[in-house]
């Protein structure tokens, strides 16, 4: 199916030209890629402090450790060896990172947040953890960010990173292929976004079930699909294409 040609002047623009390339059928024929969602409801919470969560400990631990900030993946470390004592130390490590979980759920949804919680954890080598003594260090107002991973299974290599958008707020997961280029885009409720870019041309899930996981980094590394320059802002990263070929080509 062929389109008219359009320039692009604007994030709005090309959202027009987006919403006009959608497929017509329901949400309902179309297949997801999240087909978990363990946090929808509150599974946590205390009425003296007023605190809920929508985890469990263990899953927690299962989300904190696929996280760039070394502080916090020791203090899911020493959590882990500790939460079946009854110690304030152990009330202010739950407190802190179920805080963090409650905060990457509102980042990511709650149905994308499932399948990163579901992703293969990886041990880490080289790496020593630390016990940090005072926790009253510890920021929750930080942005915390789930790495990215490159899969690998036979010949195919992929990339996978989370993001969220900055001028419309919106979270997603990219896919690209083993020389960084975008293949796909996948929105928080595990849509594939049919757009005029590119096509997911294999099967994610299969890679994921039994292909070699590693980490890549927090931030994956994505470049234009017309000049090459490697893209760092979200958006450009987002549509796979920087704002300079955004405002010069049509498509």
């Amino acid at each position: 199916m062929k389109h008219s040609l359009r320039k692009l002047n604007s994030f709005n623009d090309l959202k027009k030209i987006k919403n006009q390339l959608k497929l017509n059928q329901s949400i309902g024929k179309r297949k997801t890629y999240f087909a978990n969602n363990y946090f929808k409801k509150i599974k946590l919470e205390d009425d003296d402090s007023e605190f809920k969560s929508y985890f469990l400990d263990s899953h927690v631990i299962n989300i904190l450790q696929k996280v760039s900030h070394r502080k916090i993946r020791n203090l899911v470390n020493e959590f882990k060896n500790i939460r079946n004592e009854e110690t304030s130390r152990t009330l202010q490590l739950r407190f802190i990172l179920h805080s963090i979980c409650n905060k990457l759920r509102l980042k990511f949804g709650a149905k994308m947040l499932s399948f990163i919680h579901d992703l293969p954890i990886l041990t880490r080598p080289n790496e020593n953890f630390e016990i940090h003594n005072n926790l009253h260090d510890i920021d929750l107002y930080e942005d915390y960010d789930i790495e990215s991973y490159s899969i690998e299974k036979e010949y195919r290599k992929i990339f996978i990173g989370f993001e969220r958008l900055e001028y419309n707020d919106q979270p997603y997961m990219i896919v690209c292929d083993r020389n960084g280029y975008l293949q796909a885009r996948i929105n928080d409720l595990g849509f594939l976004e049919e757009d005029f870019i590119n096509r997911l041309k294999f099967n994610l899930f299969d890679m994921i079930k039994d292909g070699q996981f590693s980490y890549v980094g927090a931030i994956l590394n994505c470049y234009c699909s017309i000049c090459s320059r490697e893209l760092t802002v979200p958006e450009s990263i987002y549509y796979g294409i920087g704002p300079i070929c955004r405002g010069n080509y049509y498509f």
